[in-house]
């Protein structure tokens, strides 16, 4: 049986002392110097200044088998659904600020539109016929960037799924004036460990399920982006987080 909201209300206060108090959530992504990765594929992740920034090479991530091009324009994925592994997760609210990368540094990719998808908090995910989700649209949906490159998401935190840990899907492209793709990034993103042991022990839904069987260091993709990682940080009764991305486009 589910908890009531007071309850799920309560069990995220005790999540927040768990974790240490509040705070902006980021992920990890920045710095100076290089990192190698075979699957590079000329992505890069950074810190941002002004409209420029240095970049740092990141491994673009497979897609997985979960993509679907909904092409829902919208910033709320939580909306028109009635599955209770999303109205009663744990909200997170994410932003991207997407660079076009080059050699002399990184400024914002303008209009890249940016797709973001995940399971619920059940570890489902919507409109796959394998998940008994045929037509349903939840925790998925794109937006395009801004002037600055950002974009903005409210979500909620994944649950897990057997074989992988807790992540979240993202793809970059860029499109002609037509609407043609003219090229295509993909990664996901991750949470930090301690958090992930807290939600899934401590706090419904997640709770309901036992723990994962999949840890990020027992993860074959998260080993190649560790950079990708959650912080330790909340928000009210969720989290927020924001990373910078680059990609080159040329």
């Amino acid at each position: 049986m589910r908890d009531s909201l007071n309850s799920l209300q309560l069990t995220r206060r005790r999540l927040i002392e768990i974790l240490g108090g509040a705070g902006v959530a980021a992920l990890s992504g920045c710095g100076g110097g290089s990192t190698s990765a075979s699957s590079a594929s000329g992505s890069t992740s950074g810190t941002t200044s002004g409209t420029t920034a240095s970049c740092v090479l990141t491994p673009e991530l497979t897609v997985g088998p979960y993509f679907v091009d909904e092409k829902l324009n919208r910033s709320d994925l939580t909306t028109n659904t009635t599955d209770t592994n999303v109205l009663n997760a744990t909200p997170l609210t994410l932003t991207m600020t997407i660079m076009e990368y080059a050699s002399s540094g990184c400024s914002a990719l303008v209009g890249a539109q940016v797709d973001i998808w995940h399971a619920d908090a059940a570890g489902i995910y919507s409109d796959e016929s394998v998940e008994n989700t045929t037509g349903q649209t939840f925790l998925r949906g794109y937006q395009l960037t801004d002037a600055n490159g950002a974009v903005t998401f409210k979500t909620v935190v994944p649950g897990w799924y057997s074989g992988r840990t807790i992540h979240i899907h993202v793809m970059i492209r860029t499109l002609s004036s037509s609407g043609s793709v003219l090229t295509e990034f993909t990664t996901q993103l991750f949470f930090d460990q301690t958090l992930l042991n807290a939600l899934t022990t401590t706090v419904s839904p997640y709770s309901s399920r036992g723990v994962p069987d999949t840890t990020n260091a027992q993860d074959s993709i998260y080993s190649s982006a560790t950079q990708l990682t959650l912080t330790n940080a909340t928000s009210g009764g969720g989290y927020t987080a924001s990373i910078t991305l680059g990609v080159q486009t040329g």
